[in-house]
């Protein structure tokens, strides 16, 4: 099964409120996201991502980077990470990934940011990057949500935002668990 997505930006680039340390994740949202007609701001794909990998996992990891404690309120970390994920998979730079997560509600919903919370900006999405990859993480959390989806039968095909695509594997012995250890 193949899932596309064909949405593209639409160039928004005004600054949301100041931001907080909460994010809410996909099922949970704030009174201005209840007022949205149903179907509004969902992508099979990011839905069905969001379904299949345990962020529990994946949170207990991220959480090991930490704030430095100066300046305003963190994003939480699996906030964070998804948004990186975003950003990989639809090929965006950081301040591509700014302006999709201010433009796309499917977007804000996938990394748990309700419509009326504030957005990470290019320079803190930046920062969060480079303090993953000093600490050893980067590559193995993203590798471990890649993973976690081919036990689950899927292969993310990375793209732009009009062809990103989730497809079903061809059946076949299930790769080696990982215990989310390392390695």
């Amino acid at each position: 099964m193949t899932v596309g997505i064909s949405v593209a930006l639409s160039g928004a680039t005004t600054p949301g409120p100041s931001r907080c340390q909460r994010s809410a994740p996909m099922s949970q949202h704030s009174f201005i996201d209840a007022l949205l007609p149903p179907g509004i701001g969902r992508v099979a794909v990011l839905e069905r991502v969001a379904a299949l990998v345990d962020w529990r996992r994946i949170e207990g990891q991220v959480n090991k980077v930490r704030h430095a404690g100066t300046g305003r309120p963190p994003y939480a970390p699996l906030t964070m990470f998804k948004a990186l994920l975003l950003a990989q998979w639809y090929g965006l730079s950081d301040p591509g990934l700014e302006e999709a997560l201010l433009d796309r509600i499917s977007f804000r919903r996938f990394c748990g940011l309700t419509l009326d919370g504030g957005t990470p900006d290019e320079t803190t999405l930046c920062r969060f990057r480079q303090t993953l990859r000093q600490a050893g993480l980067a590559d193995h959390l993203f590798q471990q949500v890649l993973d976690q989806l081919a036990v689950a039968g899927f292969q993310l095909k990375p793209g732009t935002l009009a062809d990103v695509s989730l497809a079903r594997l061809p059946a076949r012995t299930a790769p080696p668990e990982t215990d989310g250890a390392g390695g």
